[in-house]
């Protein structure tokens, strides 16, 4: 009798150690999960924030001054448009995967920002050379530089040490 009551309490005892151990598992796997679903969620916003910052900055480039007063746009107005809507599009993805308001309404100013230039540069299609670039160029560069740090600022408040963005001046 005394072997039997032993049995039970063993096998009592090995059950609870069991279901111990398959709960700690199952702990383990969730916060592994979770982690490996954080993880996948800031890259997701570093590769939206980086592709954001390229299309803004290919149409930066391309509404530059041109070289000598007077002689118009660069490139024609159709690549212009093109390379706004394309910042658009990558924009919206920002809006989407961002974590941060102040990030949210930075990119909101690139946008902003990206839709006054393009509709200034319409607005005198007929004479590009009254286009005001100087101050158009400054615009598109200080939304550019606001985006970039409160980007940097929420990457590296989830962790994240972003490598060192060329600066923005820099032609692409």
């Amino acid at each position: 009798m005394t072997g039997l009551a032993g049995a039970a309490v063993g096998g009592a005892i090995s059950y609870l150690v069991s279901f111990q151990q398959i709960r700690e598992a199952r702990t383990q796997r969730l916060e592994g999960e979770r982690s490996d679903q954080a993880r996948r969620s800031l890259e997701r916003r570093f590769a939206a924030y980086a592709d954001f910052l390229t299309h803004a900055r290919r149409f930066r480039n391309a509404i530059r001054p041109p070289h000598r007063p007077g002689s118009g746009l660069r490139i024609p107005i159709h690549e212009i448009d093109a390379l706004a809507r394309s910042a658009d599009a990558a924009g919206s993805l920002v809006f989407l995967v961002s974590d941060s308001p102040q990030t949210e309404g930075a990119c909101g100013a690139v946008m902003r920002t990206i839709g006054q230039v393009v509709g200034a540069i319409h607005e005198r299609e007929r004479d590009p050379g009254d286009v005001p670039w100087d101050e158009l160029n400054e615009e598109i560069e200080q939304a550019l530089r606001n985006f970039q740090a409160t980007s940097k600022a929420e990457l590296r408040s989830h962790g994240v040490r972003p490598a060192p963005v060329a600066d923005s001046r820099e032609v692409m």
